[in-house]
């Protein structure tokens, strides 16, 4: 959604939600008014009467209840949708975010271990011992790969059926 769409996508869901609002309040303040508290038989059968001769202005009443409770539910799950659009955002951000930095450190680190292999060597230059120079360069080689497996882990967790891995 582009930023023009989602502005005025979450002003009609505050008016349609300010207005749901209103419209329950008004709801609970007519069910207790027309709740009486010691009503008879012949009442019940005058409320019936009144309703017959309003020509079917509950039913009116019901769908227009109806359609404000649709709009409401409307307006809270685009309003749900809004707020995960935006939570997808800022998780884009953040992984772009780390991906970077996660970079940068991992370029830095294998630039100081070969510095220090380098180092390593110009003073043993005349009797370098290999077994150094092949555990240096695997432990550097795995120590890489094992930071870089991590952060594509964290950042692109695996979705599988067998419980493994975050969806």
């Amino acid at each position: 959604m582009t930023g023009d769409g989602t502005a005025v996508d979450q002003s009609q869901v505050g008016a349609k939600l300010a207005r749901a609002t209103r419209l329950e309040e008004l709801h609970k303040r007519q069910a207790a008014v027309e709740e009486p508290s010691g009503a008879g038989a012949g009442d019940t059968d005058a409320t019936n009467a009144s309703a017959e001769s309003d020509g079917g202005s509950e039913s009116g009443e019901q769908s227009e209840r109806d359609e404000d409770s649709n709009s409401a539910l409307l307006a809270a799950e685009l309003r749900i949708r809004t707020l995960k659009a935006k939570n997808r955002e800022q998780d884009i951000k953040l992984r772009k975010r780390l991906a970077l930095w996660s970079t940068i450190f991992v370029g830095a680190q294998l630039l100081m271990s070969n510095v220090f292999f380098g180092v390593y060597l110009f003073v043993n230059r005349e009797n370098p011992n290999s077994q150094v120079m092949i555990a240096w360069l695997t432990a550097s080689v795995v120590e890489v790969i094992g930071i870089l497996l991590v952060i594509a882990r964290s950042l692109f967790p695996v979705k599988n059926g067998n419980g493994q891995g975050s969806s």
